[in-house]
């Protein structure tokens, strides 16, 4: 078990780390890519504001869903340690402790499939996409700012839901 904990923290470690120099890369890329943009009228001035506003707006939303998403494993271990004690309780006592044997069961699917779609959306995201396409690139990083607030409020949602039934029981 041990081992297992320590391989989910080496990989959470390795991605939070693959993930600060990918970040660190893009922003040095959309500072050259800044420094070689042509001179050009108004419109396309708009447009790169446009877009570095979404890059900070999509790099602002990772940041907020990592707060929820480093939490979450800790809260499936709570989950599953009561989980572990309900199930060594008498067969007529876990009877009587379904309901909250369900929800806990819910909670815990709920912040697995966070964590998935935080992991997913992470690996997956190119926040170097259609640099040299305005109009692309527009389109790509809202639709990453849109999907980063959908996995946040998904994580936040499953650990208040996790929270709540952990302070109760």
């Amino acid at each position: 078990m041990i081992l297992i904990k320590n391989d989910l923290m080496k990989k959470t470690l390795i991605n939070i780390v693959a993930l600060l120099i990918f970040f660190a890369a893009c922003k040095n890329a959309d500072k050259k890519n800044d420094n070689k943009a042509v001179l050009g009228g108004d419109d396309k001035q708009t447009s790169e504001s446009l877009a570095d506003t979404l890059y900070q707006q999509v790099i602002d939303e990772h940041d907020a869903g990592m707060i929820g998403w480093m939490k979450i494993q800790g809260r499936q271990k709570q989950i599953n340690g009561l989980l572990d004690s309900i199930a060594k309780l008498p067969v007529k006592t876990q009877a009587t402790l379904t309901d909250i044997t369900s929800k806990l069961n819910e909670a815990n699917k709920a912040l697995s499939d966070a964590y998935q779609e935080m992991d997913v959306w992470m690996t997956g995201m190119n926040l170097d996409s259609a640099a040299n396409d305005l109009e692309v690139r527009i389109k790509y990083l809202t639709a990453e700012k849109i999907r980063g607030s959908r996995i946040t409020q998904m994580i936040n949602s499953s650990m208040q839901t996790a929270d709540s039934l952990l302070k109760v029981h």
